[in-house]
């Protein structure tokens, strides 16, 4: 009968590790790689190393818009255009669409039940720093089956100019056979394609606006020329005027000069 002898099973070598120092030490061992050789300097050097004096230019300031206004008790002043808010009720002014009212004026009533809704003629202007007061003119009407308000005439891409007059009118072309006499209406001055100035009318009867007609306008006159301010003394290099003295130091004065020549104090 055959018997097993367990042989003991040969036992492996154990594998060395480096450690983290090992490891650094190897690699600080290596040499480092050389330096490249330095770029030449440009041609123009001495030229580049002068001082170069360059004054800054000053930024001038943005421009704004600014409005010559009158309260009612008749001050007169000028405020910033964008500081202005216009008292047009919010029912109306909500439709303005990111455009700046620019001036509005109520046409006519209409009664709804209890209440009186106004017709609302406005313009506006889409940016500002323009050389035109409004590019858009609007007039809403009060709706009494709606109860809101609807527009009932609009002109846009206009440039037009202050003042915006409320005055009876001629009737529209197509009607003057039909009405006579003039129609409640307004006037607006806008420069057409040609670059002159018209006085365009609408009329407005039945919470209806129509074109009546244009008529030429007197050209604006010119700006007059910006004269130029004095200089004060002190910005010429001379010295400046003693200020003028109120009647009673000018007494004082006196009095302090002819004590001098008596007591010599």
């Amino acid at each position: 009968m055959a018997r097993r002898i367990g042989v003991p099973a040969a036992k492996a070598a154990p594998v060395k590790t480096r450690s983290k120092k090992e490891k650094k030490k190897g690699k600080a061992d290596l040499p480092a790689p050389p330096l490249p050789a330095p770029p030449p300097p440009p041609e123009d050097w001495a030229e580049l190393s002068r001082p170069q004096a360059t004054a800054a230019e000053p930024k001038a300031a943005p421009p704004d818009d600014w409005t010559l206004i009158r309260n009612a008790a008749g001050q007169v002043g000028w405020v910033l255009t964008r500081r202005l808010y216009m008292a047009i009720p919010v029912e109306v002014a909500q439709y303005a669409e990111g455009r700046r009212i620019s001036s509005y004026f109520a046409l006519g009533e209409t009664r709804d039940g209890e209440e009186t809704k106004k017709t609302w003629l406005w313009t506006t202007v889409e940016q500002g720093l323009q050389p035109h007061d409004f590019d858009s003119l609007r007039v809403f009407i009060w709706s009494v089956r709606r109860h809101r308000y609807e527009t009932a005439y609009i002109e846009r891409n206009l440039k037009g100019f202050f003042p915006v007059l409320l005055q009876p009118v001629d009737p529209p072309k197509q009607m003057r056979a039909k009405m006579t006499g003039k129609l409640p209406g307004f006037k607006v001055q806008i420069v057409k394609k040609d670059g002159r100035r018209y006085r365009r009318s609408y009329a407005y009867w039945d919470n209806k606006v129509r074109l009546s007609g244009d008529e030429p306008a007197p050209e604006p006159p010119p700006e007059p020329a910006r004269a130029e301010l004095p200089l004060l003394a002190s910005a010429r290099g001379e010295p400046a005027p003693p200020p003028e003295s109120s009647w009673y130091g000018r007494v004082k004065q006196s009095v302090g000069d002819w004590r001098k020549r008596l007591f010599g104090r």
